[in-house]
């Protein structure tokens, strides 16, 4: 068919999207039929509802659907954020979504914590989404109070959790697609895909370890490019203190988290309506601790203390809302699925490890695989790595410098990064990409840095310093690129 995307003989042609701040990448793969390549897309999705990247989706998908004749024999979603499932979303992006509904797909991976009948005590899905509807409940206790700081701080909140809401509705859409979505677990043995005979897939990651899946910071010995503070003990615990003072019962899957969690003993806790009601309070701490709760509280009208209802922290509390509704878009992306796909033949590896941070790469190096009798670690893969999809768009904690770059030793090396300028496009997000890393990754593959926003013309035009003219006239010929993708061919 005219306008597939087409591998080489042997090896695979990677394709990214050039919408806007958001994963797409479709890869055509040699199969075993002459003239049928094999389809893997890897997410499909942009940061903004309201960016261009947005509208960007449609022409996305309906690209998709011609290169590959309208049928997709793996669909990859890595993790549930906005930037990797735009495209499947029904309210802001449905034409795209339409366009997918008239599409087959063979197969459907997600990450093992998706499925919810998983053998893990500790389900980080369940974790995460319990967080999540703590936050809808403060922000609604916050918009009620009728206070317009509380009201602000609510609408800050609703505005953080809001992608979650329709990045879960998108990921629902995408399991139900196929009969039986494949759920990945790390440290698994290598998947051999049947179509795709000359290529091996390894689960990398997320973790099982919670250690690891909570692992958002470095360690005294940095070996990420700048510092991150995270605590995500205590902010389960803020949840559950909200969620246990709610009045709708909780879903069975939560009902005993909060009172397992909950921060203080019991007998030391007196509610609001106790403490206004002296019958109830006395019966609870005691006549004079009841008398003090309500003179100095401002619960009794008659006398002076009324005035002092700014002692009560009854909303206040609340607020921390806002920064745990911040912590969780790291702790999301921590959960990717992130795979390496090598090729039997030559051993060159593609490592595409969506937005893993620091804990979910520092697991990959509990894993030993063995192929052919002898064991595999990650860092024989990370030495054959010929293509990075560089760790969230570049951001300072998704690529680990000593376990992970470093370890990178192909000359053939090459980065791509989905990213948009903001000078160009009037959009950007929180530093990114990192400019340390950036200048690492030029040293680590010679130039060959690819980024969606500025695409190939430089070093197509412009020879990197450290690239052989040979090593140039390869990449001129394996890179092609329009307004809407970038294409890099692999040989096997």
């Amino acid at each position: 068919m005219s306008g597939t995307l087409k591998p080489p003989d042997s090896g695979v042609t990677v394709r990214m999207y050039r919408h806007g701040f958001g994963d797409c990448f479709l890869l055509a793969f040699s199969g075993t039929k002459k003239n049928k390549p094999c389809y893997v897309l890897i997410d499909c999705g942009v940061k903004y509802q309201s960016s261009p990247g947005m509208q960007n989706l449609k022409g996305v998908a309906e690209n998709i659907k011609k290169a590959t004749g309208g049928h997709i024999d793996i669909l990859v979603i890595t993790h549930e954020h906005y930037d990797h499932l735009a495209g499947f979303d029904q309210k802001y992006s449905s034409v795209s979504k339409t366009i997918f509904d008239s599409m087959s797909f063979d197969e459907v991976w997600v990450a093992w914590i998706a499925e919810l009948g998983n053998q893990y005590e500790y389900n980080p899905h369940l974790l995460l989404h319990f967080q999540y509807q703590a936050l809808l409940e403060a922000g609604n206790r916050l918009k009620a109070t009728g206070i317009k700081a509380y009201a602000d701080c609510a609408d800050r909140v609703f505005e953080l959790i809001y992608d979650s809401v329709l990045s879960g509705n998108a990921f629902d859409y995408v399991l139900k697609r196929v009969p039986l979505p494949r759920y990945l677990k790390p440290g698994d043995p290598p998947i051999l895909v049947e179509k795709i005979p000359k290529i091996r897939v390894y689960v990398l990651g997320p973790p099982a370890d919670p250690d690891y899946l909570k692992d958002m910071k470095p360690g005294e010995d940095s070996d990420v490019y700048e510092p991150i503070h995270f605590a995500p003990d205590e902010d389960l615990i803020f949840s559950a203190s909200i969620m246990e003072s709610r009045k709708k019962p909780l879903p069975r899957v939560w009902k005993d988290w909060p009172k397992n969690l909950h921060p203080f003993d019991k007998r030391l806790e007196i509610g609001v309506d106790e403490a206004k009601d002296p019958k109830l309070a006395e019966k609870k701490i005691g006549e004079k601790l009841a008398d003090f709760f309500i003179k100095k509280y401002g619960f009794d009208d008659k006398e002076e203390g009324n005035g002092d209802k700014w002692r009560r922290i009854d909303n206040d509390w609340l607020t921390a809302a806002e920064a745990l509704a911040l912590k969780l878009e790291y702790v999301v992306n921590n959960t990717s699925l992130a795979l390496a796909i090598e090729f039997i033949d030559s051993g060159k590896v593609l490592l595409f490890s969506a937005d893993a941070q620091i804990g979910n790469i520092r697991s990959w190096h509990e894993y030993t695989w063995t192929i052919e009798e002898k064991p595999v670690k990650i860092d024989k893969l990370l030495e054959r790595t010929v293509l990075y999809k560089v760790g969230h768009h570049g951001s300072h904690n998704a690529t680990l410098k000593n376990m992970e770059l470093e370890l990178m030793k192909s000359p053939d090396l090459v980065a791509m990064i989905p990213l948009t300028d903001k000078e160009e496009t009037g959009v950007g997000y929180n530093g990114i990409p990192h400019i340390p890393l950036l200048d690492e990754l030029n040293i680590k593959a010679k130039g060959r840095v690819i980024r969606s926003d500025h695409g190939i013309e430089n070093i197509v035009e412009n020879k990197p310093a450290m690239l052989s003219v040979q090593e140039w006239d390869a990449f001129k010929k394996m890179t092609d690129q329009t307004k809407l993708y970038i294409d890099l061919k692999i040989e096997d």
